[in-house]
């Protein structure tokens, strides 16, 4: 879009990555990033580590530095569906049921052997490591790894939502490659060298640079009845302590039921009602059960119910070229709460994708749920219900 871009078609998309990168609850979770470093210390670990052998080291991690979208990602994606084309010739991976005892290191459950033989089948498990019948350390470290694979917290526990993605077939897996090494192909041209990726189903955004993904972030995508979009295009700004309108289909969706539910809803989240005059108008004094509630002559502003998990170092990134901006002066901008904005130096591309099967270079192959069933497998896919 370049130099063409309209200071209004930034603002539209920056009200859409608002609405992509929602996660009030970001806080509390861990990043993408934490979650891979704390498996890597547990398996340098003396206590886990010592029990491995040679082959079991050969079990590859995820690489954090890695980025989900880079130049190669379509062909080493390609390169994996051979591998999984193989494991379904060979009939796939078996059913692991449920562990009636419990999923933890030290039980022993008849249920095991199949648990191994799945982890083993899609390479997160040496399958002669250990007793077929015990969940010890080499399970519970495979159990963690196929679960940063499959974007799910790498507690070691086979729990419902990890259950569900374990279960998957094996031909459903290797149709989702292909579906999305096909969609990487038009993603994956001249990407440039510093950009940032939202990858909806990961719930993930990412700064890239010179093919590096330099920090991670938590986001939350939009509801299946909401759908975040594909996008393609440049930060040119950053807007400090904005207001931002919200849309009638989120005030008539999601925040009048919040008010006729809980009256001052608007006054706990800092949401404020404006009449067509811009004076301030009180909650208590709306009609929230009126039929035709909110035409043209109110709007609503909204100061901080957006946002991106640690969106402070994204923007040190994204501003690290423009003068003016240092990390101390946008510090005290934010804390200050002025209105300001900041014109991003060089422009930086961003990307908005939706993919749920990818293979980085070192080899690992990643899935995330199909949350807007656009590779047409519905809820075979879906480890994690929302």
């Amino acid at each position: 879009m370049g130099s063409a871009l309209t200071r209004r078609t930034f603002l539209t998309a920056s009200a859409g990555l608002a609405a992509l990168v929602r996660a009030a609850q970001a806080a509390e979770q861990q990043t993408p990033d934490q979650m891979l470093d704390e498996l890597i210390q547990e398996n340098q670990d003396s206590s886990l580590d010592s029990g491995f052998d040679n082959a079991s080291r050969n079990v590859k991690l995820p690489k954090k530095t890695l980025p989900t979208l880079s130049p190669s990602t379509a062909q080493t994606t390609e390169a994996s569906i051979a591998n999984y084309e193989a494991i379904v010739a060979k009939g796939g991976w078996p059913e692991v049921p449920a562990i009636a005892e419990g999923a933890r290191v030290g039980v022993k459950s008849a249920a095991m052997p199949a648990l191994r033989k799945r982890l083993a089948t899609a390479g997160d498990l040496e399958l002669n490591s250990g007793d077929p019948q015990v969940f010890d350390s080499y399970v519970d470290a495979a159990v963690r790894r196929f679960q940063v694979r499959h974007g799910l917290h790498p507690d070691g526990l086979v729990h419902d939502t990890t259950l569900r993605a374990l279960n998957v077939p094996a031909d459903v897996r290797l149709q989702q490659l292909k579906i999305n090494a096909q969609r990487l192909k038009t993603l994956t041209g001249n990407l440039g060298n510093r950009y940032v990726v939202a990858n909806i189903p990961a719930a993930q955004i990412e700064a890239i640079e010179n093919g590096v993904a330099v920090t991670r972030h938590i986001a939350v995508a939009g509801k299946p009845d909401r759908p975040s979009p594909d996008i393609n295009s440049k930060i040119i700004q950053i807007n400090f302590n904005p207001f931002w309108t919200v849309p009638v289909s989120i005030v008539r969706k999601d925040l009048i039921p919040k008010m006729q539910a809980e009256p001052d809803y608007l006054t706990k989240n800092h949401i404020r009602i404006y009449d067509a005059k811009n004076n301030e108008q009180p909650p208590s004094q709306i009609d929230w059960y009126s039929t035709d509630l909110f035409g043209e002559d109110f709007r609503f502003a909204s100061s901080g119910c957006m946002r991106v998990q640690n969106v402070r170092e994204l923007v040190y990134w994204i501003l690290q070229d423009t003068s003016g901006w240092s990390r101390a002066e946008i510090d005290e901008v934010i804390q200050s709460g002025e209105r300001k904005d900041a014109k991003v130096a060089k422009p930086v591309p961003l990307y908005w994708v939706y993919v749920t099967a990818w293979a980085t270079p070192d080899g690992v192959v990643q899935f995330r749920d199909d949350i807007y069933n656009r590779d047409g497998f519905g809820a075979q896919v879906n480890a994690v219900k929302g």
